[in-house]
């Protein structure tokens, strides 16, 4: 165990300084947009005094879902606008994020491109939290869904033009699942997933591409419900 230290300490080291260059590029594409800084500094601030919160949450569903499912990792502001500019949707779409995490597509699409953007997280702390930040930028145009999303009824929601799926460490089983659910989607929505495409045919592959997300690199897919 001794000897595994200076090696955590290097990842730990080389996580800080990648996430430490990721928040200088944001600062300089973003400066001009004081709702993109109010949101980022709410969500730190939240989550700093309040991580404890999560940690417990997480360790009461283990067991409930496969150990991957309940893993999470943010995707950038910088990364969220790549995506949205190369899945080619007009700028006041609907769009869904699957297991959103900390929120950080829903509010970029909701602040930076006027969506009508909905978050959903089977974790209370983080669609609480969502709600929270939403509130105090005074943000209408997006919803939170505390649930399992392969257990929501998504006709309870407005239709997406694209959904996005961050599913890098989600088990196959899952994928699978999710697949087979969202083959009730309307014809001509777009479906971005991470790290592998859908495994259904009623999903046309369009492109793929590598983005930069909080833990490196990860291959983005692009496809059409036909």
């Amino acid at each position: 165990m001794l000897f595994d230290f200076p090696f955590l300490f290097l990842i730990g080291l080389a996580n800080f300084m990648y996430r430490s260059f990721l928040f200088l590029l944001e600062s300089f594409f973003f400066a001009s947009s004081l709702k993109l800084w109010k949101a980022r500094w709410l969500l730190y601030s939240h989550y700093f005094f309040q991580e404890f919160l999560l940690n417990s949450q997480r360790k009461k569903m283990k067991g409930s879902f496969p150990e991957g499912d309940l893993t999470y990792g943010e995707t950038p502001f910088l990364t969220v606008r790549s995506l949205i500019l190369w899945s080619e949707i007009k700028k006041k779409s609907v769009v869904w994020d699957l297991g959103c995490g900390r929120g950080m597509f829903v509010l970029f699409a909701g602040i930076y491109f006027e969506m009508a953007a909905v978050g959903i997280d089977f974790f209370p702390f983080f669609i609480n939290t969502g709600k929270l930040v939403s509130r105090k930028l005074g943000l209408t145009s997006v919803q939170w869904v505390q649930a399992d999303f392969l257990n929501l009824d998504f006709s309870s929601l407005s239709e997406p033009d694209l959904v996005y799926l961050a599913s890098t460490t989600f088990s196959w089983d899952t994928i699978c699942k999710l697949a087979k659910k969202m083959e009730n989607l309307k014809s001509g929505v777009k479906v971005i997933t991470l790290s592998a495409a859908l495994p259904s045919k009623t999903f046309r592959p369009l492109k793929k591409r590598e983005f930069w997300f909080s833990w490196g690199k990860a291959t983005a897919y692009l496809q059409e419900r036909i």
